[in-house]
């Protein structure tokens, strides 16, 4: 469950527990039906000094006493941790988010992109123009202020099986893992390809080692940014009509190539 919505749920849950144990300690204390029960809770939680149903006996009035002590600061939490939610934003990003995730839950034969960095803000980019359902997963939850409204997306960590069943790893047809950790890049690998022995594995390496420990891991497809950044410049002197024709079935233009 979303960390955000787990605070509200467990600030709503509270409630009921404070409206529960004046439920309870009004029936038992004092003999009264749930209706004046339930009222003497409401009016002593909300401090509104109504009159009392009847006269409190002394026990009663002990319980009513503590009761009240222990509801100032609790009730002041739950109302802060409810405000916040309704007037900073907050119950608006959990809908989205669970929103998000109902609309995950129905993919098949998408593509799982791990790391929103340079290469996985490309990789997504590219998948979105030409109309892929991709799923983007961040561990950085800071991230999701520049991840666009259109993706579907989740943070948390790609390394945890969890995190990649719930992103539909079994149904999914490719993962790209773009993160700028080689060591967790081949964990990811590790993870995605004991999840789902099918999966096309495409990832990024920095250097040469990563590279063949990536392929033992499983991975079918592995990227070296710098290499192929390094290789492209010097053939844009070397080969340029080479270049130069595969921009054009590419249809991109040589000064727009980012590694």
């Amino acid at each position: 469950m979303n960390k955000q919505l787990e605070k509200l749920v467990g600030a709503l849950l509270l409630f009921l527990g404070i409206i529960g144990i004046g439920l309870i300690g009004f029936s038992v204390i004092e003999d009264l039906n749930f209706v004046n029960a339930l009222y003497m809770t409401i009016i002593t939680v909300g401090t509104v000094g109504f009159t009392e149903v009847k006269e409190l006996s002394p026990a009663g009035r002990i319980f009513t006493s503590i009761y009240i002590l222990m509801n100032l600061g609790l009730f002041a939490y739950i109302v802060s941790v409810v405000s916040s939610y309704l007037f900073e934003g907050k119950l608006k990003s959990i809908f989205k988010s669970y929103r998000s995730g109902m609309e995950i839950s129905k993919l098949k034969n998408h593509v799982i992109v791990c790391g929103f960095g340079r290469n996985g803000s490309r990789a997504c980019e590219e998948l979105a123009k030409n109309k892929q359902e991709f799923v983007l997963i961040e561990k950085n939850p800071e991230m999701k202020d520049v991840i666009p409204e259109s993706y579907k997306w989740v943070i948390g960590d790609a390394t945890h099986d969890d995190n990649m069943r719930m992103i539909g790893i079994d149904k999914a047809s490719t993962i790209i893992i773009t993160t700028p950790s080689d060591a967790a890049n081949v964990f990811i690998t590790l993870t995605a390809r004991h999840l789902n022995e099918k999966i096309k594995i495409i990832s990024r390496a920095s250097n040469k080692e990563t590279e063949e420990k990536l392929y033992r891991a499983g991975a079918d497809n592995v990227i070296m940014p710098d290499t192929l950044g390094g290789m492209f410049m010097a053939q844009l002197v070397t080969k340029p009509v080479v270049i130069e024709f595969l921009d054009l079935i590419n249809g991109v233009s040589s000064t727009s190539y980012h590694l």
